[in-house]
Order: C-alpha cells, then sequence, then structure tokens
C-alpha cells in the first residue's frame, strides 16, 4: 500500500506546483502593489484564515477517521484538505491579482505535505 500512498502524494504535491506555476505565469504581467498591503485586503486575510483552518483540520479529521481501522482514508482526506490550503491561497491571488499572495498556503501545504510523506514503516505511520 506504500507505493500506492507515495503515488497520491507525489500527485498532490505535483498539482500544489502546477497551482504555483499557472499563478505565476498568468499573474506576473498584472502591475503589483508592495505584498504588506495586499496582505492587508480582507479577502485575503480571510482567505488565509480558511487556509490555516483547513490545515489544522487536515490533521484533526484524518486522525478521527485513522481510530476508526480506515487509514487509507484518513490518508487521502489529509492529503485533499492539505492541497485545498493551496487552493485557498490560488483563489486570493487570482482575486487581487498577485501571485505572491499564493506563497503563504503554498508553504504550509509543502510542510504538512513533508510530514506526511508515506514511508515504509507501515500503514498507519504518514498519519503519526
Amino acid at each position: 500500500m506504500t507505493l500506492k500512498r507515495r503515488i497520491l502524494w507525489v500527485a498532490i504535491m505535483a498539482s500544489t506546483f502546477i497551482y504555483a506555476g499557472v499563478s505565476f505565469i498568468v499573474l506576473r504581467p498584472y502591475p503589483q502593489l508592495p505584498l504588506a498591503d495586499v496582505l492587508k485586503y480582507p479577502l485575503v486575510i480571510g482567505l488565509y484564515a480558511a487556509a490555516l483552518a483547513t490545515y489544522i483540520a487536515s490533521f484533526i479529521v484524518s486522525a478521527v477517521i485513522e481510530t476508526r481501522g480506515k487509514a487509507d482514508v484518513a490518508f487521502i482526506v489529509r492529503l485533499a484538505l492539505l492541497e485545498a490550503t493551496t487552493i485557498y491561497g490560488l483563489v486570493a491571488a487570482f482575486l487581487v491579482h498577485d501571485w505572491r499572495v499564493l506563497i503563504p498556503p503554498f508553504v504550509i501545504t509543502f510542510i504538512g505535505l513533508a510530514r506526511v510523506f508515506p514511508s515504509a514503516a507501515g500503514a498507519g505511520a504518514a498519519l503519526r
């Protein structure tokens, strides 16, 4: 099962890099305000809060699912919720026309995915 988990993990990691690449390519030509000003927009703050809540929920929800004996489902749920953190950043970046807004959610997604890389130690090892 570790091979399937690794394939899923690589696919989710690749999708987050695709999101970053698309936002950079599409949004780079727009004139940019100072990032400090853009980060004060209520829309950006709200989407960042949603991203952080989703990041935290990815660990809580998957832990609850794992206690019910469904480690594979828990792993998939965690990956999906971690990917959602980057999607919140992507939405914020497109709404304010600034690719740099994607960076913080992308970083927390990367950290979360690095924490759950499937190891050969066992089925539930990636969730602990």
